[in-house]
């Protein structure tokens, strides 16, 4: 009896650890070539403190193995912040394995992470105008030119001509770092040719209201400079403006209690407009918002279930902050 229990016990246990594994969706290593101090982790937001906990520390990163249908996007700034006046501040990993992050110009970079299932929802690129010949499609991320190399897609590289955004904002530079002449596209554009930016596309970020709502990212259109740049002219398509730098925020978010059950307190510095809960997949939940003062306001998460979640909050002038929050599962 004892030795039938025992070998339960032992099947038990083999079980639960590859079930515990098998949530991990990617590795990530000290060292190049998969060597070194490494942690797994599952599906959620990871910021500069959380990698420390864990025990690989910030920009400690130069390598990753990400599961198949999932996707690995890595920030150098803490809180998955976007500085659009710095270069290579971020890059999505679709399902690939990356064995040197300086390919990336990421190597020892990585701030904070998200990881989630790729989106479905994706741009289309092609080689000739009005959407023809040779396409690629792309999720919502960031991808300079050696991530476009890894995803197999080199020889789109400076060759595309027309783009279907598919609901999504893409930002388009002839540079491989985010760097140069840029084109915003909120619309499908059936030639490039008719903004000056045909066969120049080096990188490409493409942009939804997931990353366009995280950390102390606002609305691109608060980045869009409607002037030329050097004689290269966007003014003849209302759907291609040329990209400025932006300015972080000085809107300040503090969640209490964290980890949560049934309600969180939002204590701001400003005037704060909308407020929305949204999980690692980039879905939306339902909740109830109260503002009990100026600078307070209650959200109800008695329907929210168990888990992650990013809370954001955005001003009338379109500022927005988030900050991340655990919810316990009730009772």
């Amino acid at each position: 009896m004892y030795s039938a229990m025992k070998k339960v016990n032992i099947v038990l246990f083999i079980f639960t650890t590859m079930m515990l594994f098998s949530q991990n969706r990617a590795k990530f290593f000290r060292d190049p070539n998969y060597k070194g101090p490494n942690i797994s982790l599952p599906e959620g937001f990871y910021t500069a403190s959380d990698l420390i906990i864990r025990g690989i520390g910030s920009n400690r990163i130069s390598s990753i193995q990400v599961s198949p249908g999932y996707q690995v996007t890595i920030f150098d700034l803490d809180n998955f912040a976007i500085d659009f006046s710095n270069v290579d501040f971020a890059q999505s990993i679709n399902g690939k394995n990356v064995k040197d992050l300086a390919s990336l110009n990421m190597d020892d970079k990585t701030s904070s992470i998200i990881i989630r299932k790729i989106p479905t929802t994706k741009s289309a690129f092609y080689m000739d105008c009005s959407y023809k010949k040779g396409s690629f499609s792309l999720p919502e991320g960031f991808y300079g030119v050696n991530n476009l190399r890894l995803l197999g897609h080199s020889s789109f590289i400076n060759q595309i001509s027309s783009v279907k955004t598919n609901g999504l904002e893409v930002l388009m530079y002839d540079k491989s770092r985010y760097e140069g002449y840029s084109r915003y596209l909120p619309n499908d554009v059936a030639c490039l040719k008719s903004i000056s930016f045909d066969n120049m596309t080096e990188s490409i970020i493409v942009l939804g209201s997931f990353f366009s709502g995280l950390g102390q990212n606002s609305s691109l259109k608060s980045k869009i400079n409607t002037g030329t740049n050097e004689g290269v002219n966007a003014d003849n398509d209302e759907s291609a403006l040329e990209i400025k730098s932006s300015t972080t925020t000085d809107l300040q978010l503090n969640v209490y209690p964290n980890p949560a059950t049934d309600f969180v307190d939002i204590k701001h510095s400003g005037e704060i407009e909308k407020v929305e809960l949204v999980n690692y997949s980039g879905k939306k939940e339902n909740i109830k918002v109260t503002k009990s003062s100026n600078n307070t306001t209650r959200i109800d998460l008695s329907a929210v279930q168990g888990g992650a979640y990013l809370l954001v909050g955005t001003t009338k002038n379109g500022e927005s902050i988030s900050k991340r929050i655990i919810i316990q599962n009730k009772k």
